[in-house]
């Protein structure tokens, strides 16, 4: 989730392209049907959510904005 936008493809072909936050906004979504089964999910939402930041060895740390 550290990255300006996201390109998500379904069998080669572009199904979503926005910022992370955006489209896990829409439940319909396939990058939020991926976030929800994800053991991470409260970690990628924040992430998203610029609430969290990713750091070089993997870990998250919270944003002190």
């Amino acid at each position: 989730m550290d990255a300006d936008k996201i390109m998500v493809l379904d069998a080669g072909r572009l199904i979503e392209f926005d910022k992370p936050s955006e489209l896990l906004k829409k439940e319909s979504g396939l990058l939020y049907s991926l976030v929800q089964e994800s053991a991470d999910k409260e970690d990628l939402i924040a992430m998203a959510r610029g609430t969290k930041v990713a750091t070089t060895e993997g870990t998250t740390s919270s944003s002190s904005s």
